[in-house]
């Protein structure tokens, strides 16, 4: 009977025995859900076990079983915006495992292990696996900014970045998707410019195709860098270059025809101009001055008759609108400004 369990017992590795005044003391580990026998019983969890054998001459022996059980039961669970892993045993060594080819990978899962994983841990020749869950990576290219991207019922910005998601079904199966925002696109961006009757955009790297207006929304000329409004209010302009986008608005002043007639009230001259200029009026009137982006730099009044008006140098060179204007009539004058 000794001799069949001594047999039995040195096919578990690790198992070590030493006999010491008729005392047989047997160290050895297995793994969890393994079992190991002494004398009639098994054994499946840590502690000392005693058994005492008889032999033939009436001498007993006892054999004393100190067994070590490795359990290593790694689950995992979301926390974190990701996966955590939780097992029993720090220092196992833990692995992605393919459970549909299962095989163990390389690397952490990526958009080329889309598909049902787990992860294995190991130590001392014993394995755990955690239940499988489903892993699905999703690469989202070129996303305009403004856009948004829905997973389930989360909502994504367009921020560049990787975003992880949990989710469990109705039979408690576990799911995680993983979204990789790349490659945001940026905006295009319009300048504007402008004379009595016109805007003109200078898109850079878009094209223009439509102008709205800003108040009611509405389309009110199709494509073109050019626009004649035929009334005052603000306008944008709708351009593309990958991605839709509105410009920002754009105030204009609209001058009509029978304001244009009158407009032989006032002259300006010389035209083009260093820092100064004559209004000629036959009334008193209020003059505004914007540059070609419509931002005003300088007003005043004028009289009847000559009227000096000063641009000195601390304004660039360039085109200036001057709109002059009465209770009843409105004259808008173009003016090129040359630096002396």
């Amino acid at each position: 009977m000794m001799a069949k369990f001594l047999i039995l017992f040195f096919v578990f590795s690790s198992a070590m025995s030493y006999a010491q005044s008729g005392v047989t003391i047997i160290d050895t580990t297995i793994c969890s859900g393994d079992s190991i026998q002494l004398g009639d019983d098994f054994y499946e969890t840590n502690g000392n076990y005693y058994h005492t054998y008889t032999n033939v001459n009436g001498d007993d022996s006892l054999v004393v079983l100190s067994l070590n059980v490795v359990d290593l039961n790694v689950n995992t669970f979301f926390a974190n915006n990701n996966i955590q892993v939780e097992v029993n045993l720090p220092n196992a060594s833990l692995n992605y495992l393919d459970c549909d080819n299962n095989f163990v990978l390389s690397n952490p899962p990526s958009s080329l292990n889309t598909g049902y994983l787990a992860i294995e841990a190991t130590l001392g020749g014993c394995k755990d696996t955690s239940a499988c869950t489903f892993y699905n990576y999703l690469n989202v290219d070129g996303v305009c900014q403004g856009d948004v991207t829905v997973i389930g019922e989360i909502t994504l910005g367009s921020l560049p970045g990787q975003f992880t998601f949990h989710f469990i079904d109705n039979n408690g199966l576990d799911s995680v998707i993983v979204v990789n925002l790349l490659n945001v696109l940026p905006l295009a961006s319009v300048q504007y410019s402008a004379d009595a009757w016109t805007i003109f955009a200078q898109p850079l790297f878009s094209v223009i195709d439509g102008w709205y207006d800003c108040e009611t929304q509405e389309l009110v000329q199709g494509g073109g860098n050019e626009f004649t409004p035929e009334y005052s209010g603000s306008f944008c302009a709708s351009y593309w270059q990958a991605c839709p986008n509105f410009s920002e608005c754009f105030d204009f002043q609209f001058v009509s025809i029978h304001e244009q007639i009158y407009s032989s009230v006032f002259k300006t001259y010389p035209n083009p101009f260093s820092n100064q200029f004559t209004i000629e009026s036959e009334t008193t009137a209020g003059y505004v001055i914007t540059d070609i982006f419509g931002k005003e730099v300088s007003d005043g009044e004028i009289i009847a008759g000559k009227n000096l008006i000063s641009l000195d140098n601390q304004f660039g060179s360039g085109l200036y609108f001057v709109s002059i204007s009465t209770g009843e009539l409105n004259s808008v004058y173009k003016l090129l400004k040359e630096i002396e």
